[in-house]
């Protein structure tokens, strides 16, 4: 009777500790370089060069985001990331700043997949929230990574290559769970 008591208490602790094995959601921070406000700013800057205008300064403090993701399948995930970014442009004198705050619900396609390290690509479309000076917007914003990478297992690195409110070039930390 105990060797089976004990032998039913192990099969029932392998099968729970196998079924949190299943790392199904993710929560990821990461910062981006040059998001595509900061790049239509920069090509503003490359036309008023071609056409002799005065040039503005402009910098930009690179997109922090976060993200949360949900495994429908091998395949896909689903989910949403919040990213934030700002650029000033200063021009005759005249500072101008703009904070941008994006909601981008968002979909994932692994398409290559080991235990130690995965590639991806993701796509997402939402809104942002433009404050410029003393006048908000809200606008159209997207995200389209063509090419992600990771690596590790439960905490994973990660670097995206891709366009929009995130950033050309993202990197950062992804949790499993």
């Amino acid at each position: 009777m105990k060797k089976l008591l004990l032998t039913s208490l192990l099969a029932l602790l392998a099968s729970t500790g196998f079924a949190q094995n299943t790392r199904n959601n993710e929560i990821a921070v990461s910062y981006g370089f040059s998001t595509g406000q900061f790049a239509y700013a920069m090509m503003t800057v490359i036309g008023q060069e071609l056409f002799g205008e005065d040039l503005p300064e402009v910098s930009g403090s690179g997109s922090f985001s976060l993200e949360y993701f949900r495994r429908l399948g091998d395949l896909v995930s689903v989910g949403a990331g919040m990213a934030y970014y700002k650029v000033t442009t200063t021009a005759d004198g005249t500072k101008s700043v703009e904070n941008s705050f994006a909601i981008l619900p968002s979909v994932k396609f692994h398409w290559y997949q080991r235990e130690w390290f995965s590639a991806y690509s993701k796509l997402g479309a939402g809104a942002v929230i433009d404050k410029e000076d003393a006048e908000t917007s809200l606008k159209f914003g997207m995200q389209a990574s063509l090419l992600g990478l990771e690596v590790g297992r439960t905490v994973r690195v990660f670097a995206e290559g891709g366009i929009g409110q995130q950033g050309f070039l993202l990197g950062g930390l992804r949790v499993r769970f």
